[in-house]
């Protein structure tokens, strides 16, 4: 499979993702006691965990919505030239992003402790440390590419 298609495969699957998140959103937010109907926890009866998990939601979507964004700009530069300062900033961002989500993850990890949130907050801690070392061997691969094309 070329490049190319494979990049176009990878941004219509990220689009898709986009749209799933912001659906999910809005649904988990409206439709909140319903899912507590079907899954129900033992801190659904707690004072304040409704609410609690709709800011949770909100805010990790919020972050999702950043990170498959940035994804999505990323892979425009797959085709021409990879190696550029835009997607070191985007990778930068990614990064933190994913930090502060999994920050969030593990602020509700230990108000309401459940094992899937606390394997989310590691899985989102490695993602963040991941795309900032990825950005910072961009930021060396942009340096080289820079000074190669400045060498005649």
């Amino acid at each position: 499979m070329p490049k190319n298609s494979l990049a176009l495969i990878t941004r219509c699957l990220l689009i898709l993702l986009f749209g799933a998140v912001i659906v999910g959103m809005v649904l988990s937010f409206f439709r909140l006691n319903v899912l507590f109907s079907l899954f129900p926890d033992q801190y659904s009866v707690k004072v304040g965990y409704k609410l609690f998990i709709r800011v949770f939601l909100l805010l990790a979507g919020a972050g999702a919505l950043l990170i498959i964004s940035d994804l999505i700009k990323m892979l425009r530069t797959v085709r021409n030239d990879p190696f550029v300062q835009k997607n070191v900033a985007a990778l930068g961002r990614m990064g933190f992003t994913a930090l502060a989500v999994a920050a969030l993850f593990f602020i509700k990890a230990a108000l309401f402790f459940t094992p899937m949130t606390a394997v989310s907050a590691l899985v989102m801690l490695m993602c963040g440390l991941f795309s900032l070392v990825l950005a910072g061997v961009f930021d060396q691969a942009v340096k080289y590419k820079q000074e190669n094309d400045l060498t005649i």
